[in-house]
């Protein structure tokens, strides 16, 4: 709505307002179709959504299908890198492929020769358990282990113990809210004589934060817990208070900057010029200096509320910020005050 707000204010696009509609995504595949649905039907040249990873892999068909952009502030899924998506899928929150190398440098500083990975066996555990082994071979890190864990297992005990044989001193866990703090219990059980000096979980881990579960691991295992998540607002910022706002206001700027560029609002038409106004041109942070530069024949660079995007290709970022977090003793996330800046070719 803000950056409506501001574009307008600044004429609009084509000397017309843009106007927003809204729908509701739900919580599941089905909900996040009724709501694409609704758009469709409502003749929207661009869609900023969906929000989840499972709502984007179930349903994201649906916009593409029918020749309609989208843009994603929130779905980080590795599944999504290589999505069939006819060029009209794009992204402004990092993919779990930089937040793989993040947890990879993360894991570099202990000084371990080797960790063990255990994840969520499903289609965004595998594929970010692939992006971390990856991104620790790439720096001479060995992977010991590599155990996962379905999604309907009850008992996560055995598998704990598997990852923890031959005492690791890194252990990664990968999986979401519930079954990732569950897997964080299990280590408990499994090794309660002796635990591994770090534990490295991913960005779905921070949204336990303040759970029962978390509070109640006990305090040897937390104090052994690190996180890496997005950084999900720019520090001192009233307009961005909540998580990934920053990256929705980007979306909106960067559709309506490559319609400028374009000379069009179809859809198709703004698909192809997305990653042009995000590299290579003359840096500019909001709307109207954006548009002005062009309405000039300046190649732009729009760096957004989110930092500096620099779509790729295939519509991702090709750097992401990440902070380092970690729980404190009432099960709160709280950074460490680590940032670290990754990029891929």
């Amino acid at each position: 709505r803000l950056a409506v707000e501001q574009i307008n204010d600044a004429g609009g696009v084509f000397d017309r307002p843009v106007r927003l509609v809204e729908a509701d995504e739900g919580s599941s595949v089905s909900s996040a179709t009724a709501g694409f649905d609704e758009l469709i039907d409502a003749g929207v040249d661009a869609i900023i959504g969906p929000s989840s990873n499972l709502t984007a892999l179930g349903a994201l068909a649906v916009p593409v299908s029918a020749g309609v952009l989208t843009c994603s502030p929130t779905a980080t899924s590795r599944a999504l890198d290589g999505f069939p998506d006819s060029g009209l899928f794009f992204r402004t929150a990092p993919s779990d492929t930089l937040q793989a190398v993040a947890i990879a440098q993360v894991a570099e500083q202990t000084g371990a020769p080797a960790l063990s990975i255990f994840h969520l066996d499903d289609a965004y555990g595998r594929g970010l358990a692939d992006a971390v082994e990856e991104a620790a071979s790439a720096r001479n890190l060995g992977v010991s282990q590599r155990v996962g864990v379905p999604m309907t297992e009850i008992d996560l005990l055995p598998f704990a113990i598997s990852v923890v044989t031959d005492e690791p001193s890194v252990v990664v866990v990968l999986g979401d809210a519930d079954t990732g703090t569950r897997m964080l219990e299990a280590l408990a059980v499994a090794a309660p004589m002796w635990l591994p000096p770090q534990i490295l979980v991913n960005d779905a881990l921070r949204s336990a934060r303040s759970s029962q579960k978390i509070i109640d691991l006990p305090s040897a295992l937390l104090e052994r817990v690190q996180g890496v998540a997005p950084l999900a607002s720019p520090p001192d910022s009233e307009d961005f208070s909540g998580p990934f706002s920053a990256h929705a206001f980007d979306c909106v700027n960067l559709i309506a900057l490559a319609a400028l560029q374009a000379g069009s609002d179809a859809s198709s038409r703004i698909a192809t010029q997305m990653s042009a106004v995000s590299v290579g041109g003359s840096v500019c942070r909001s709307f109207s200096s954006c548009a002005d530069r062009l309405t000039d024949g300046l190649q732009i660079d729009y760096h957004g509320a989110s930092g500096e995007i620099a779509l790729s290709s295939r519509g991702d970022p090709r750097r992401g910020r990440f902070e380092v977090f970690e729980f404190d003793s009432e099960g709160r996330d709280v950074s460490t005050g680590s940032i670290l800046d990754v990029s891929v070719s």
